[in-house]
């Protein structure tokens, strides 16, 4: 139950910061900081093993 709760306080913290980032700052520079990191490293780990 507590794996539970951490995730959704984790997923609800992060949905509140990626709103106030997006009415505070420019489009460009929203997206690259409410990217998700673990998404990111997986694809560009992809692209250096396509290479």
């Amino acid at each position: 139950m507590g794996g539970i709760m951490r995730e959704t306080i984790v997923m609800l913290t992060r949905r509140a910061i990626e709103r106030v980032v997006a009415r505070a700052f420019p489009a460009r520079i929203a997206r690259k900081m409410v990217k998700s990191v673990p998404n990111s490293a997986a694809r560009k780990c992809l692209r250096r093993v396509l290479i």
